[in-house]
């Protein structure tokens, strides 16, 4: 999300007592933040789980990437994109960027329109000189170049379709032309919506659109959960043309905002990816939750699963401006510390899966921070001049120092207590044989009436459920079934694989994709008995496998003539000598 800034500090420091003077370009800091779209100017209980929901994979990492992405298909073209809840338009990259990542996956809005094969609607760019591309606006946008007769404004470098323009709270921007083409999610598990989608529990879609036989999956929680096949929407959507150099992530290649409709006038005004989902009827129920691990999570449209929860949801009310933009919460100016209430600046919250930490003004952190200097000074270098808390800084922490650290709570709602201990505000970061904890905190002028962003290092612990038909957002504790719904197995082909990103590696033998976690030292070592992103050959996958295997026979025949000479060269020959 972008309400704020992207808003990590570029450089990470890390602390070590012995070597205060260390530091280190920490990914999940350089490259995250709050990515909320920058403003222009409970009670316990839950609802009987109809079990009409979807599952959709994330990948990434507070660590790892420093956001969270899943796949998506523009036109059957993969790209990925950032789970936002903190904007509401859907942008990626398009070929003719020249200001892009090199190694982003681009969409083509030529190859489209040339390969036509939509069963809705061919891909199309909104003309500029069109009723619906937003007129009178031009004079009012200091990023348009262009404009057209009516005062609309027109796209950079391409200036007969109409433009957008994007600027997030940290300086990121980006730019380019509305194109309408249709969308696919990557669905991973699920419950059949409704009986007819019942009728295909084992029915997987591939990224060209081809059914692929997949075995159903029953959870501990009784539930049974099956391939959902996806389903094309049309949408409209932002192809970049121009953007700033901090705009994209590495293997992240462009944003999907899951927000509210007011949050997607860019100045043209246009329908947000989830209420074309819900229009639809793909996605049957206005509503969704993210469960995020450190090594990636699931986005579930529709109903909430209750297997993925450790707990009970326990609601709050949304605080909606009008019309609604953020998914705003009421905050209690209290955080509680160690069990001591203190005071704090807060009116009111966003729940933000854009922003990797969770943020606040500084003057709010440093009331923070010297509350903890006073009362927590026995963990060690915690205080002083030269204190390591700070703002996503990292330390070295023993298990026992950690443990020393006090819990701390927000109160959300009427009497909501969101608890982290010191495990999940203080983020494990490895750094060769070293685990650093780094501070889930960071500090922003948010503005825009926003006091505290809860990011991404809230939600690792909590699952977080946007029920928008209630106007109410849901807190539950992660269970331990969070990634197993997604995750690099649920792509079933080559290309699918090759696109989700540097986690996950195809396996030419098994077909299967896993996370290069998996691989052992002789994946690494034999040309592509795996591949992984642009090194896969997909479309010779039926053959490639068996290179491998050939190579394996040369080796093991080269390794048994080695072994015989090595054996013969010093095995001494035995005979006897002659006698007289």
């Amino acid at each position: 999300a972008r309400p704020a800034s992207r808003g990590v500090p570029h450089m990470m420091h890390l602390f070590s007592r012995a070597h205060r003077n260390d530091s280190i370009v920490f990914p999940a800091v350089a490259h995250s933040s709050s990515r909320a779209q920058k403003p222009s100017s409970s009670q316990q209980q839950q609802r009987p789980a109809k079990d009409v929901f979807q599952s959709v994979p994330l990948f990434g990492g507070i660590t790892a990437v420093g956001e969270y992405y899943a796949l998506i298909h523009l036109g059957g073209q993969p790209l990925r994109v950032q789970v936002d809840t903190g904007s509401s338009f859907l942008a990626v990259p398009s070929k003719s960027c020249k200001t892009c990542r090199p190694a982003a996956l681009r969409y083509d809005l030529q190859h489209r329109l040339h390969n036509a094969s939509s069963n809705i609607v061919p891909a199309s760019a909104l003309s500029c000189g069109a009723a619906s591309c937003r007129s009178r606006v031009c004079g009012y946008t200091e990023a348009c170049d262009t404009c057209s007769p009516a005062g609309a404004c027109c796209a950079p470098t391409e200036p007969e379709h109409c433009g957008f323009f994007l600027a997030y709270g940290d300086g990121s921007n980006a730019a380019g032309a509305l194109v309408a083409d249709e969308l696919e999610i990557h669905g991973g598990l699920g419950n059949p919506a409704n009986p007819e989608r019942a009728k295909l529990p084992a029915e997987g879609i591939t990224s060209r659109g081809q059914q692929q036989q997949k075995p159903k999956e029953e959870n501990k929680g009784g539930h049974e959960k099956a391939l959902v096949k996806s389903q094309p929407v049309c949408v409209t959507f932002g192809a970049v043309t121009r953007d700033s150099k901090d705009f994209e992530r590495e293997q992240v290649d462009g944003i999907m905002g899951m927000g509210f409709a007011a949050l997607a006038c860019v100045p043209t005004c246009v329908e947000p990816p989830l209420d074309a989902l819900v229009r639809k009827g793909v996605v049957e129920d206005d509503m969704f939750s993210l469960c995020m691990t450190h090594e990636g999570g699931v986005l579930t449209l529709g109903e909430f699963d209750p297997t993925t929860a450790r707990n009970a949801v326990s609601y709050v009310p949304m605080r909606l401006s009008y019309p609604p933009t953020f998914y705003s919460v009421d905050l209690r100016p209290t955080m509680q510390v160690g069990g001591h209430y203190v005071d704090m600046p807060f009116r009111n919250a966003i729940v933000d899966s854009g922003t990797t930490l969770i943020t606040m003004a500084p003057e709010a952190f440093d009331v923070f921070f010297k509350f903890l200097t006073k009362h927590f000074c026995d963990v060690p270098g915690l205080c002083g001049d030269d204190s390591w808390f700070m703002p996503a800084a990292c330390a070295l922490l023993t298990a026992k120092e950690l443990l020393m650290m006090p819990n701390i709570s927000f109160v959300v709602g009427r009497d909501l207590h969101l608890t982290l201990n010191a495990s999940d505000y203080m983020i494990p970061y490895k750094v060769g044989d070293k685990t650093y904890r780094c501070v889930g905190f960071m500090t922003l002028d948010i503005g825009g009436g926003i006091d505290v962003i809860l990011g991404n290092t809230l939600q690792v612990k909590y699952i977080t459920v946007y029920d928008r038909v209630h106007s109410r957002i849901g807190f539950a504790e992660r269970g331990e079934d969070c990634s197993g719904f997604g995750g690099c197995p649920s792509f079933s082909d080559c290309a699918s694989c090759a696109s989700a990103g540097a986690g996950c590696r195809y396996d030419y033998w098994s077909k299967s994709c896993r996370a290069t976690t998996e691989w052992n030292l002789f994946h690494w070592l034999v040309i592509y008995p795996s591949c992984q992103g642009d090194s896969c050959f997909c479309s010779a996958e039926n053959w490639i496998g068996w290179i491998p295997r050939i190579l394996g026979v040369i080796s093991f025949v080269l390794f048994m003539v080695i072994a015989y000479i090595t054996w013969k060269k010093w095995t001494p020959r035995s005979g006897y000598r002659p006698i007289g």
